[in-house]
C-alpha cells in the first residue's frame, strides 16, 4: 500500500470511527437529559463523550503520539472539565449580554468553542508533533468541534423521527464525520505518517520517492 493509501485510509477510519463515537455519545447523553436535569448531566455526559471520542482517537494514533493510554485518560478528564468551564463562560455572557445570548446555534457555537478548546489543549502536549502545530491542534480541535455540532444540532431540529434517540445518533454521526475530516486532515499535515510507520518496526518503513 503505498503512503497516498495510506494516508486516505488512515483518514478513513478517522472519520468513520469518530462519527460512529459521536453517534453512541450523543444518543446517549440525549437519553440520559430526557430522564434527568442539566446539573446532573454535566460529569455522566461529559464522561460518555470523553470515553466515546478518546477511545477511537487512541487507539487510531497509537503510533502517532506519546503515550496513547494516557491520551485517552487525559481527554475523558478534559471533556467534563471543558463542559463545566463552557457553563463559566455562558454564565459571563449571561450576564453581559442577557438575552442577546438566548439563540440555540449561538449556544452550542459556544459550547463547541470551549469543550473544543479545552480538549485541545490537554491533548496537545501528548500529540508528536512541533509547537507550532500544537498550538494549532488546539484550534482546529475547538472550532471542527464547534462546526461539526452546529451542523448536528440543525439536523436535530430540522427533522423529527419517532424515535428523538435515533435522531440523536444521526445527527451525532454528521457531527463526527465533520469533526473528523477536518481534525484527520490537520493531523496528516501535523504528523506525517512516516512517523507512525517509523514507530512501529512490524510495519517496516517508507522509501521516499527522490
Amino acid at each position: 500500500m503505498t503512503r497516498t493509501m495510506d494516508d486516505l485510509f488512515w483518514l478513513g477510519c478517522w472519520i468513520l470511527a469518530h462519527a460512529v463515537a459521536f453517534a453512541i455519545a450523543l444518543a446517549i447523553d440525549f437519553t440520559i437529559v430526557a430522564n434527568s436535569n442539566m446539573v446532573s448531566l454535566i460529569l455522566p455526559a461529559g464522561v460518555i463523550s470523553g470515553c466515546c471520542s478518546g477511545s477511537v482517537e487512541a487507539w487510531l494514533l497509537r503510533g502517532r503520539c506519546r503515550r496513547p493510554g494516557w491520551l485517552l485518560a487525559i481527554t475523558i478528564l478534559a471533556t467534563p472539565l471543558g463542559i463545566i468551564w463552557t457553563l463559566a463562560v455562558f454564565c459571563i455572557l449571561f450576564r453581559l449580554l442577557g438575552e442577546g445570548i438566548q439563540s440555540l446555534l449561538l449556544q452550542v457555537i459556544i459550547l463547541g468553542l470551549c469543550v473544543g478548546m479545552v480538549v485541545g489543549i490537554f491533548q496537545a502536549p501528548f500529540l508528536r508533533c512541533r509547537l507550532s502545530y500544537a498550538l494549532g491542534w488546539i484550534a482546529i480541535a475547538a472550532l471542527s468541534r464547534s462546526i461539526g455540532w452546529v451542523a448536528g444540532v440543525s439536523l436535530f431540529n430540522g427533522y423529527g423521527l419517532a424515535n428523538e434517540a435515533v435522531l440523536a445518533a444521526l445527527s451525532g454521526a454528521l457531527g463526527g464525520a465533520i469533526y473528523g475530516t477536518i481534525t484527520g486532515r490537520y493531523l496528516q499535515q501535523a504528523i506525517p505518517l512516516r512517523q507512525q510507520t517509523a514507530s512501529n518496526p512490524k510495519q517496516g518503513t517508507i522509501k521516499h520517492q527522490p
